[in-house]
């Protein structure tokens, strides 16, 4: 229903809140970039996905700060930057939150990072299939 009502809105994704707190998308999980950690709500306050899953771990490796953490609305204005991540979108760029642009409304060096990392793993894994 989340997600009808966001494209009935004309845009991508609807992004759900409770008790303040962004805690994922209608159909994805919800990272953002803030002083150049990478933050995603706690895995007991989202729906764990298998790509939230993997960019944790393609974080971790590749030595990116990331924590799983609380994302309060009201902090929006201080990301530098946001991503999305479904098995179908894979890694998925946000630059406007409510018409808003995030950081300075392109995608940033962190999000284009872990998307290039997941694209690799993913070819990677994904051969002849």
């Amino acid at each position: 229903m989340a997600r009808r009502a966001a494209h009935d809105r004309g845009v991508h994704e609807g992004l759900l809140h409770h008790e303040g707190r962004l805690t994922e998308g209608s159909n994805s999980n919800l990272f953002a970039v803030i002083d150049g950690a990478v933050l995603t709500p706690s895995a007991h306050e989202v729906l764990s996905g298998v790509t939230r899953d993997l960019v944790i771990a393609l974080a971790s490796e590749a030595g990116i700060p990331l924590e799983q953490a609380a994302l309060p609305v009201s902090g929006i204005p201080g990301w530098q930057e946001c991503f999305i991540t479904s098995t179908s979108r894979h890694v998925m760029p946000v630059t406007r939150i409510d018409g808003r642009p995030v950081g300075d409304g392109r995608v940033g060096p962190l999000t284009r990072r872990i998307a290039a990392l997941f694209e690799a793993y993913f070819a990677a894994h994904t051969r002849g299939r």
